[in-house]
């Protein structure tokens, strides 16, 4: 069968939505196990050998517009052939995640809910869950490094140079340049950081920095004693009257639905899904209280809406494909509410001393988290051209301890190393939401969740889907992207 662009863009589409639902499915806990490999097999006029050439064939003729959206394709089409070589192992992965039990005061769990544990335990229990929670993931460290071999290998086999030259051209923009940026950011907030470390652990945990471990920053985000203030639903709530007031509804005319359901395998956090762009998106709320719940909702919700409100006449590639850091950028724009005083006062009803010391703890803990994000990417491009990769472990507990200022256990060494590097894309959309945060605060003052103006604005970049990326938004504003204003962000915060 002679396979035209045209059939190639209707099967992409088609296959995408299935892909996006399985993995809803499996996060949202309706799944044990996706069928992700059988997925993948299931169209073998998407493979590369097949699809590639058609989409180069008309790459080599065209212009403007259209050439735009068929890189995207092209991109599009190889990584797609990293996720079907991992497909498999992801399929076991996430078996393994949902079936993997914990015994807590005589009660099953699985260990999807495990995180959501460790927020909500005292520090000896939360140790305990942690190390459980390690030798667990030592126990598929060989599942793990497999599923990075196999798409390292996929990624260099494509002809666009090593691993990480590979997975620049898939990404659409350099995965090195990132990795420069993320040890900017490490620098720069270093002295700061150390400081602020200090002060929080002590004043909230009761600890040094030689004796805080990664559980006690999970609890630390976690702000158990600001749960009266800090509800989920009734911010979502919340947030639903801003956005009507916005003119941009939550619900989207029905295109955007809330999953609410609690299930024992949900994963525990919120997440959107964006089904099919823009008019089947969820958003799944997680089991999860507090400051750290309520941002995720935010984040989720930020994301959501960018998906639902994607124009809808806007060519497939425009709304499914492209940078995924724009959405994520959304999201993280809508999380940061939590770190504005003026909003926090408003949603919970904090304020004086109070609301002061929530402020301080919300920038240190979400600093960071930024530190996390960019050592992740550090340690990422040093693991994809490692010649040993399981030698590696000590050096990812060594620089997630300098980022983070607790210490990682070294069997976690690739519990985020999926291969995609999707830790460029959570430093991309830091930047981003800097960028928006920024516009949106001159432009329409610290209420602009409130202000109906802003609701236009927000319309206008939601309807561009993926059709520009995170660095042509931030041009569009007059900004690079880059981590000057999102230092200068920071700098403000800690004064």
């Amino acid at each position: 069968m002679s396979l035209t662009l045209d059939e190639l863009r209707l099967r992409a589409e088609r296959f995408l939505a299935r892909a996006r639902e399985e993995r809803y499915l499996s996060e949202a806990g309706l799944k044990t196990r996706p069928q992700l490999e059988e997925l993948y097999d299931s169209d073998p006029l998407l493979d590369i050998s097949v699809s590639m050439p058609v989409v180069e064939r008309a790459l080599a003729e065209s212009s403007g517009g259209e050439e735009r959206r068929l890189r995207l394709l092209l991109e599009w089409l190889g990584t797609r052939h990293l996720q079907r070589v991992r497909a498999p192992l992801d399929d076991e992965l996430y078996a393994w995640e949902s079936t993997t039990t914990f015994d807590v005061d005589g009660h099953e769990r699985p260990l999807t809910g495990v995180l959501d544990l460790l927020r909500n335990s005292e520090r000896g229990l939360a140790l305990a869950l942690e190390e459980r929670r390690n030798r667990e993931l030592e126990e598929v460290a060989t599942v793990l490094m497999d599923r990075n071999f196999r798409v390292r290998q996929a990624a260099e086999g494509l002809g666009y140079g090593g691993y990480v030259d590979a997975s620049s051209r898939l990404a659409g923009f350099s995965l090195r340049v990132a990795g420069r940026q993320a040890r900017q950011v490490l620098d720069q907030t270093e002295a700061v950081f150390r400081e602020q470390l200090v002060y929080h652990l002590r004043t909230w945990l009761d600890l040094s920095p030689d004796e805080a471990e990664r559980s006690d920053t999970r609890r630390l985000r976690r702000m158990a004693w600001l749960d009266d203030a800090f509800r989920p639903r009734e911010v979502l709530e919340s947030t639903a009257r801003d956005l009507a007031a916005l003119s941009i509804p939550l619900e989207a005319k029905g295109r955007l639905r809330l999953d609410r359901e609690a299930r024992p395998l949900k994963r525990g956090r919120a997440f959107f899904a964006a089904l099919r762009v823009p008019d089947d998106v969820v958003i799944c709320i997680a089991p999860v209280g507090g400051r750290a719940g309520c941002q995720g909702v935010l984040r989720a919700v930020g994301g959501g809406l960018h998906a639902a409100y994607t124009d809808p006449d806007l060519p497939f590639e425009y709304r499914s494909l492209g940078d995924t850091s724009v959405a994520r950028g959304f999201g993280r724009t809508f999380a940061r509410l939590t770190s504005s005083g003026a909003w926090v006062e408003r949603t919970t009803g904090l304020s004086g001393e109070a609301l002061a010391d929530y402020l301080r703890l919300a920038a240190f803990v979400d600093l960071q988290a930024l530190r996390r994000d960019a050592a992740t990417l550090v340690y990422e491009l040093e693991l994809a051209e490692a010649e040993r990769p399981s030698e590696l472990r000590l050096r990812y507990a060594q620089l997630m301890r300098h980022a983070t200022g607790v210490r990682y256990d070294p069997r976690s060494f690739l519990e985020h190393a999926e291969g995609d590097f999707t830790s460029a894309r959570r430093l991309r959309a830091w930047m981003l939401s800097a960028i928006l945060s920024n516009e949106l605060r001159e432009r329409y003052d610290a209420d602009w969740p409130t202000n109906p103006r802003a609701g236009s604005s927000l319309r206008e970049l939601c309807a561009l889907g993926r059709m520009e990326d995170a660095s042509d938004l931030a041009k569009r504003f007059g900004e690079r992207l880059e981590p000057e204003t999102l230092l200068a962000h920071l700098g403000e915060e800690y004064g």
